[in-house]
């Protein structure tokens, strides 16, 4: 019975995407048609593509700082982090739960991509939910070597060491 309306939601879910995708492609289509039929169509151009510059541009400076992980240390403690965050997320990941009533068995956090059992035996599988699940887990161990790296200066700060 879970098992169903799991499915029924995973099925309304893609239907409300589908309505989603088709608002977004008719308003692209409508913007598209106004710029290249507008008669100051240049200027809108121009204007669009300074848009787009600046935001590449201020995304693009903001990455760099992120990467920009200077002294061996803190990439040792970047790495070592990283390493952690990594495996706890693939571990969460990978663990099967079996919270669900009877003996029907998922796997994956935050989304579920592998649904298994029942009384004929029967195994479902999400590629776009696995997918997902790896860019969290990704997401989560930078995030982790990021903050190894904060807590290593932060002691070392507490000590007196650089």
């Amino acid at each position: 019975m879970r098992l169903r309306r799991i499915g029924e939601l995973i099925v309304s879910c893609g239907v409300m995407h589908a309505q989603n995708l088709i608002l977004v492609l008719v308003a692209t289509a409508v913007g598209l048609v106004f710029i290249f039929a507008h008669p100051r169509r240049q200027a809108l151009l121009h204007t669009a593509r300074c848009f787009v510059a600046l935001c590449a541009q201020r995304v693009r400076t903001r990455i760099e700082r992120l990467l920009r992980v200077g002294r061996i240390h803190d990439r040792t403690s970047f790495w070592i982090g990283f390493g952690i965050g990594l495996f706890c997320a693939v571990f969460c990941i990978l663990v099967p739960s079996r919270r669900v009533l009877g003996d029907i068995e998922v796997i994956g956090f935050p989304f579920i991509f592998r649904i298994s059992g029942g009384y004929v035996f029967v195994v479902y599988w999400h590629w776009f939910a696995l997918f997902a699940d790896l860019l969290f887990a990704g997401i989560s161990a930078v995030v982790a070597g990021y903050a190894a790296v904060g807590v290593r200066a932060i002691l070392s700060h507490q000590r007196g060491t650089v």
